[in-house]
């Protein structure tokens, strides 16, 4: 690998300044950077020498103007404030539809240093077109009320401006662009203050100035103690079309940036190298399905580099979107001992950030509601979330109180009733959060003490994921602190928790959680931009597609794009070429390059890879031929052995405790079919007791239909149990379906809101398909049938006995009917069934066929009543999706009627299999058929199959 450039800096300053670094100051793009700078003159410098200062060109900047920075928040508030001197009527509610927006494109006015009244009265003027008419020109007195007060808008953006700018200025607190113009502004009375002429700066690795740091740097030079090291490469530096060298192009027409450019003696200025044009370099491409897909090739190539024996402080992964951060923090290998995080990460986008916003969507409804009872809804949204569940309530509790919402059909909940529930468990920091203060102020301090509860039961963890976790709970705290002290201060009373939550929302919108790391010794996870200066000998990069890296633009904005580019401010074309300086800069010095990116579509959206892949296969390739490149389609069998890394669940003496205990318990033909379907599934859902958890609704979900449709017909039939029925008796009980499917209802859902709005229309839905049951049924009668229904609901119980293991199978009928004289079990589906499901061609596939799960229950079940009854039996289903075909019949051998030698093949079978499930040496694995079976699993998202 090529010598850092870092290290190359290092040799400029020895060379130009020998030992007296102590006047030098380094001024770089980021902090971080003077960590490697230390490492890296250690190295260099072979005698005693003074460290540098190291100063970002943030701080810079504030320095020389002597001024203080603001934070967002600050900011949006003065802008408010301001806002209220101009329109003391308007409320903050209303300024917070377009606050932000405002000032994003004041800040890009003065990073642009672009005259403010000339662009405003621009865009006034653009907008007053807008509204032109031939009928009546601009003729004010023509305006509707809404167009003067659109043009009012308009007109009050630049006076908001220059009072925006006004007051931060008196207050010397002010965001870096104003900063920039200000020490400009006023050069000559602040130079001297902070630019001592012992002192050199020296600005590194820059590539992109904006117009008012620009402006001021070149302002600085101009006094002959700043000094530029570039990192530019002769690649793209001398073609006049590539965009990565744009920028340096322009400053190098600029004699201030020429003359005061740091260079060895033997190379060209500048350094402008050729490294891009003549190293080698091994680049490989990656298409991937998805993101899931992406982060587990990067998984493969992890391990591969670590494997080869590459230390893990020489791999960087960069991600081009913030949101493939989590995901990949699950997914490292565990040999990742050491990592930096070296990016911001949404705030919006973490776990902590969406537990304050249910928090505040429940204050919300608390105080709308006049008993101050809360809707289940938000709730059960807060005691599920992962947060609360694990660190807070824990598991147990948490299932309780989840199960005596269901039992009591609790849909509005009381305090009274949360206090019980809550103090009982002695459970007192949610509760507190919930109700112990009712001021907006208390409110936020009492979920800011439940966020720092959560960390500290979190407690110091090696764990990646844990470590991430209490790093979004104390920006989240900090951020609702600032919230507090924003509406103490700014003295906002009366503000509802409607515009906390938007207020909230403004806030986090625009911020990001930090991280803190190994940044000398672990593998660098990174962000675009935070690669700068930075070299590593193996990159990976996971999301190089188009619209990604370079970004595509859609931040909203007052100032159109005509406007901008009449006042030269940025455009997607400088967007383009800060992107792709920074991907060649990854490049230039690695030895091995991995770009991944997503190819086809997912998610709605068609994917397709960057342009700057583009340029390397039909550009640079052509250019060096030292580049070796590959394009690897990795299979979809390849990514599965990334994703699951061989789960294999060993049968351990506890692992067989479980499984002997589910045997004893009692074994459903659900349990049979989900081993066939995935033995690793019936491990978590049987063994593990992994169930999915009940959730309280006021709707009937797809169980309580079924559960409805099954108690209107058993409620129905049980007075007529024994008789043999006929079309009077069938008649009446289609009459009769209307009034007990409501009876059904509250049966099962404990209520009476079946008479409204989407439970209406699934009753009636129901009600629909239980009277074309009934007609199936009156047809069959017509057509001289006989029907006799013996048992309803039947439990079904056999033992056997396997390796002196006792295993209890178990089942319940639907019904057991004399049909025609033959014994019959009946089973209603609610789901769609066929004919198809219902063959049976070979026991042997009956039984390896996870497909087959509802021959395999109907069977299951005709064997128990066998094993109860000897005799003959048919067994059928009437699936309500599929009505038209009426009963659907299992058929074995080509024959309806299962007998003697049947079931007697059907238990032998049934026996192997549970010698398997018994076998110490047969390990729980993954199903091989993923599309299939892993889409429907609730387990996916342990296995990493829930994208795939």
């Amino acid at each position: 690998m090529t010598p850092s450039f870092i290290h190359y800096v290092c040799e400029l300053l020895q060379a130009h300044y020998s030992s007296n670094l102590k006047n030098v100051t380094l001024v770089t793009p980021n902090r971080r950077a003077a960590l490697f700078f230390n490492k890296t003159i250690k190295e260099v410098y072979t005698t005693t020498t003074w460290l540098p200062n190291y100063s970002t060109i943030e701080e810079f900047i504030y320095t020389t103007a002597q001024l203080k920075s603001i934070d967002s928040l600050q900011a949006l508030m003065e802008l408010y404030a301001c806002h209220l001197q101009l329109k003391p009527d308007q409320t903050f509610v209303e300024f917070a539809k377009w606050g932000n927006i405002a000032l994003n494109d004041f800040n890009d006015i003065e990073k642009h240093a672009v005259p403010a009244k000339a662009i405003f009265n621009y865009l006034t003027e653009v907008k007053a077109i807008e509204q032109w008419t031939p009928q009546y020109g601009f003729s004010a007195d023509k305006l509707t009320e809404f167009q003067q007060k659109y043009f009012e808008f308009w007109n009050s953006l630049y006076p908001l401006f220059e009072l925006y700018r006004k007051t931060l200025i008196e207050k010397q607190t002010v965001t870096q662009s104003i900063a920039a113009n200000y020490a400009f502004e006023n050069f000559d009375q602040l130079v001297n203050t902070y630019l001592c002429n012992d002192t050199t700066y020296v600005f590194v690795g820059f590539n992109a100035f904006t117009k008012s740091e620009e402006r001021l740097i070149a302002k600085c030079a101009q006094q002959g103690n700043v000094k530029f090291v570039w990192d530019i490469d002769n690649y793209y530096y001398k073609n006049d079309k590539h965009e990565a060298g744009r920028f340096f192009r322009a400053y190098m027409q600029r004699d201030i940036f020429v003359t005061n450019t740091l260079y060895l003696p033997s190379e060209l200025i500048g350094r402008k190298t050729n490294l891009l044009a003549t190293t080698t370099i091994n680049i490989t491409t990656y298409p991937a399905a998805n993101g899931a897909n992406m982060v587990a090739i990067t998984n493969k190539l992890i391990n591969q580099l670590v494997d080869e024996g590459i230390e893990q402080a020489d791999i960087a992964v960069v991600l081009a979107q913030e949101n493939m951060l989590l995901p990949m923090l699950y997914a490292l290998p565990e040999r990742i001992n050491y990592l930096n995080i070296t990016m911001g990460y949404p705030v919006n986008a973490t776990i902590a950030y969406h537990l304050c916003n249910s928090f505040f969507k429940l204050f919300k409804n608390i105080t709308k509601s006049a008993k101050k009872s809360i809707y289940h809804t938000f709730f059960t949204e807060i005691i599920g979330h992962s947060l609360i569940k694990n660190y807070v309530l824990g598991v147990r509790n948490y299932k309780e109180i989840n199960d005596y919402l269901i039992r009591h059909n609790l849909i509005k909940i009381t305090p009274e009733q949360l206090h019980k529930l809550l103090a009982e468990r002695n459970i007192t920091p949610l509760f507190s959060a919930l109700f112990d203060s009712d001021t907006v102020e208390n409110k936020i301090n009492s979920l800011v003490n439940l966020l720092i509860y959560i960390k500290d039961k979190i407690g110091e963890s090696n764990v990646i994921i844990d470590s991430f976790n209490t790093e979004c709970l104390s920006a989240i705290a900090g951020i609702l602190l600032q919230l507090n002290n924003t509406l103490n201060t700014n003295k906002l009373v009366g503000i509802s928790y409607n515009d906390i939550l938007l207020f909230f929302n403004s806030m986090v919108n625009s911020m990001t959680v930090t991280f803190r790391g190994e940044p000398l010794l672990g593998m660098q996870i990174m962000g675009v931009l935070e690669t700068r200066m930075l070299d590593f000998k193996h990159v990976i990069v996971l999301g190089v597609n188009e619209g990604v890296i370079p970004a595509k633009g859609g931040v909203s904005s007052f100032l159109t794009y005509d406007v901008k580019l009449n006042f030269g401010m940025n455009s997607s074309a400088d967007n383009d070429s800060i992107f792709s300086y920074h991907f060649y800069h990854l490049l230039k010095r690695c030895s091995s390059a991995h770009l991944l990116y997503i190819e086809g579509e997912s998610n709605n959206e068609v994917h397709e890879k960057s342009r700057f892949i583009l340029q390397i296969e039909n550009e640079l390739l052509n250019v060096n031929k030292n580049i070796n490149y590959r394009k690897i389609n990795y299979s979809v069998n390849d990514i599965n052995s990334v994703i699951n890394d061989c789960i294999t669940i060993q049968k351990t003496p506890d692992v067989m405790d479980g499984v002997k205990q589910k045997l004893s318990k009692g074994m459903s033909p659900t349990a049979f079919a989900s081993y066939i379907a995935c033995p690793l599934q019936f491990y978590f859902k049987y063994v593990q007791k992994l169930y999915d958890d009940e959730e309280l609704t006021d709707i009937v979900d797809s169980k309580d239909y079924g559960s409805i449709f099954h108690q209107t017909i058993e409620l129905l039939v049980a007075p007529y149990l024994g008789k043999e029925l006929t079309t009077t008796d069938i008649t009446q009980l289609k009459k009769d379906t209307s009034k007990t499917i409501k009876e059904a209802y509250f049966i099962i859902k404990k209520n009476k809101d079946y008479d409204s709005g989407e439970n209406l229309i699934t009753i009636n839905t129901i009600e629909y398909q239980l009277r074309k049951y009934f007609d199936f049924e009156l047809n069959q009668l017509n057509s001289n049938n006989t029907l006799v229904i013996a048992e309803i609901e039947t439990d079904l119980k056999h033992q056997l006995t396997i390796n002196d293991t006792l295993v209890q199978l178990t089942g319940k009928a639907d019904r057991l009917d004399l049909r025609n004289g033959i014994a019959t079990i009946l089973d209603y589906k609610t789901g769609k069934a066929l004919k198809s499901d219902l063959i049976v061609k070979s026991m042997v596939t009956l039984f390896e066929n996870y497909q087959q799960k509802i021959a395999l229950q109907t069977f299951f079940y005709s064997y128990l009543v066998h094993q109860q009854k000897p005799q003959a039996l048919a067994s059928c289903v009437y699936s309500t999706k599929n009505s038209k075909d009426g009963l659907l019949y299992l058929n074995y051998n080509g024959a309806a009627l299962l007998g003697e030698q049947d079931f007697a093949e059907f238990e032998q079978n049934l026996i192997t299999l549970l010698i398997a499930i018994l076998d110490t040496d047969v390990p729980f694995t993954q199903t091989d058929e993923v599309a299939k079976v892993c889409s429907y699993c609730s387990f996916n998202t342990i296995c990493n199959r829930e994208t795939l």
